[in-house]
């Protein structure tokens, strides 16, 4: 059974309030993907990706709440928001391992 739009928008936010919130807590990782393997920790690039991957979780945990309140009924969709939820966080995760494993 395919999710209706409402539902699907609140797994997709879900996941990525997850997916940031993960970002955030494993920012030296993350920060790999845009500076480089070996980044300068300390440098003015760093701490502006940082404040990127902050704003990010701000603007999707803000999105996320709004959107459960802006929804009507969802209370029905809950297996649906689960589930988009999930093949998003399964795709973050195997996007990620594929970078972990090259660039070990």
């Amino acid at each position: 059974m395919m999710p209706d739009s409402g539902a699907a928008e609140v797994g997709f936010l879900l996941a990525t309030t997850i997916i940031t919130a993960a970002i955030n807590l494993h920012w030296r990782h993350y920060v790999r993907y845009f500076i480089g393997r070996y980044p300068e920790y300390g440098s003015r690039k760093v701490r502006i990706l940082r404040l990127a991957f902050f704003l990010a979780f701000l603007s999707s945990a803000a999105q996320f709440v709004l959107s459960i309140f802006s929804e009507a009924g969802i209370d029905g969709h809950v297996v649906s928001i689960l589930g988009v939820a999930v093949l998003t966080l399964v795709a973050f995760a195997l996007i990620d391992g594929l970078f972990r494993i090259l660039w070990k």
